[in-house]
């Protein structure tokens, strides 16, 4: 069974934005994932939105805000972009399923499971020949 961890590796704020102070802008992440003796990670950088009604004051930020925030970001971010491919597609937007940030979770999850299969069982593998180490 593969554990995950997310890290917030840095928060880039901007002292004062819309009246209020410290605001997050960007958040810089890493997701680690651990299966026994394999482990792999992946690391990610996303801008924040302006602050909303759930303002919270940069000393009592928790790493599940700041998770939850980039999980709703990257969700936005892929609808925004599905949305702009099937326009081009088809012309219109309107049968796009929104991404959510739980369906952006188990992506991230399943792309380090794969790559955790891949440390288990390598497709490719390097080397030469026995014989040739007497060359």
């Amino acid at each position: 069974m593969t554990d995950f961890t997310w890290k917030i590796e840095s928060l880039d704020r901007r002292p004062t934005l819309g009246g209020k102070a410290d605001v997050v802008i960007g958040v810089h992440y890493r997701v680690y994932a651990v299966d026994g003796e394999y482990q792999t990670d992946a690391y990610g950088s996303i801008p924040i939105g302006p602050p909303g009604d759930d303002f919270k004051a940069f000393a009592d930020l928790t790493v599940d805000d700041c998770k939850g925030w980039v999980l709703s970001a990257i969700a936005a971010s892929q609808t925004e972009m599905a949305k702009k491919q099937a326009i081009q597609d088809d012309g219109t937007d309107e049968n796009v399923v929104d991404v959510t940030p739980d369906a952006v979770e188990k992506s991230v999850q399943s792309a380090l499971e794969q790559q955790i299969s891949e440390q288990k069982q390598p497709s490719i593998v390097a080397g030469v020949p026995s014989s040739w180490a007497a060359e």
